[in-house]
């Protein structure tokens, strides 16, 4: 899934930026949480009507695959990144450990 995000930056993001641009990939746990993703500093939301509305197939097929292996556990933002650019961010909800 991360592979996709990095894609999606590539294409709708930097690629296509007059000046190009820088990609950022991250991790962390927050809260208990899990949240990777990655960050671009590309054209950004108001350039790019399709990322905006979180369509297109690669963002689908993420949030599908997000529920089929989660379920309810896990989801997907799409976030605009001051000044220019996207945030896209994967959060999956701790797991309980297993007792040894």
């Amino acid at each position: 899934m991360l592979i996709s995000l990095v894609e999606n930056a590539i294409k709708h993001g930097v690629e296509p930026a007059a000046d190009g641009g820088t990609i950022h990939i991250f991790a962390r746990e927050t809260d208990g949480r899990l949240q990777f993703g990655v960050t671009d500093s590309g054209l950004g939301l108001l350039q790019n009507t399709n990322v905006a509305a979180g369509g297109g197939v690669g963002l689908a097929n993420i949030r599908e695959r997000l529920l089929a292996i989660f379920g309810g556990r896990a989801n997907m933002t799409i976030e605009q990144s001051p000044p220019h650019g996207v945030t896209a961010i994967i959060t999956i909800e701790q797991m309980e450990r297993v007792k040894e």
